[in-house]
């Protein structure tokens, strides 16, 4: 119920634009099966079917920011939420 908490998959807020991006449009909040994050991280491993699914993205997009991810991890990253909203908008990595 508290879909103002970055959490909540119900909707995402850029932290650069302040834009907001509904991820579900058809549902309302009280109709999502997952509707924390956390909660989804702390279940454990989870195939990139399941997480697509519950982002209401592709595979293959799931897939891309995985490695974008993995990516930044190696060359050392922002903070969460920058590194989280770098990779979601498509923001190009550079790797030197």
């Amino acid at each position: 119920p508290w879909v103002a908490c970055k959490h909540h998959l119900y909707l995402d807020i850029n932290p650069e634009t302040g834009s907001i991006k509904i991820n579900f449009p058809d549902l309302e909040p009280w109709e999502l099966q997952n509707t924390c994050a956390l909660d989804v991280a702390e279940r454990g491993g989870i195939t990139l079917e399941e997480v697509g699914e519950i982002m209401n993205l592709t595979r293959e997009r799931i897939r891309q920011v995985e490695v974008r991810g993995l990516l930044k991890l190696k060359m050392g990253s922002p903070s969460p939420d920058e590194l989280g909203a770098e990779l979601l908008a498509g923001k190009k990595i550079e790797i030197n």
